[in-house]
């Protein structure tokens, strides 16, 4: 899977400038966001985090009355700061964020080739709710808050069975491109 993402993947930078290469599964339909992405972001000389990160979300099944109160009266104020004949083309959009991470070490052989190690398990694993407007009927998606969900024990073991659902779905989408 990395030598896919680094190969095959596209380059980005993330909240706090770090770079990363980006693997993506697309499944989004009109007024929905689902999408999957695989991402390796280097954390200093030879180590990484490599990472599913998970949206999903759609416009019929969110309602703007269980947004947390702070949301909803940002997304009110940019509404109405809108023309009226524009407010009619945004609606609230929940999207739920999983990620889940394990850790990559780098390192080189004594015949200096290059190889990967693994944390065996999930590292750490966020869940959340991110709130927002989708501009009718294919995006894009305006922010307006995110609140993390508690986790507990099950949570992690579900993790590690799920990290590797996903990898089994990404290679089957990918392998066939590369050769690795």
């Amino acid at each position: 899977m990395v030598s896919i993402a680094l190969s095959k993947g596209y380059g980005a930078v993330n909240g706090e400038g770090r770079a990363r290469q980006v693997l993506e599964l697309n499944n989004s339909h009109s007024a929905t966001i689902h999408r999957q992405f695989f991402e390796v972001q280097p954390y200093g000389d030879r180590l990484s985090e490599v990472f599913f990160l998970e949206n999903r979300g759609s416009v019929s099944h969110s309602k703007l009355s269980r947004f947390p109160r702070h949301s909803r009266k940002a997304i009110r104020d940019f509404l109405e700061g809108l023309p009226k004949e524009r407010r009619s083309h945004y609606e609230p959009l929940l999207i739920r964020q999983r990620k889940l991470s394990r850790r990559m070490i780098i390192y080189e052989t004594d015949g200096g080739k290059k190889t990967f190690e693994f944390t065996r398990k999930v590292a750490s694993l966020e869940r959340s709710n991110i709130y927002g407007l989708f501009h009718l009927p294919d995006g894009p998606f305006i922010f307006f808050g995110q609140e993390r969900e508690k986790l507990y024990r099950k949570d992690f073991l579900q993790a590690d069975d799920h990290y590797q659902d996903l990898v089994i779905r990404f290679l089957r989408e990918f392998r066939g491109e590369i050769k690795l």
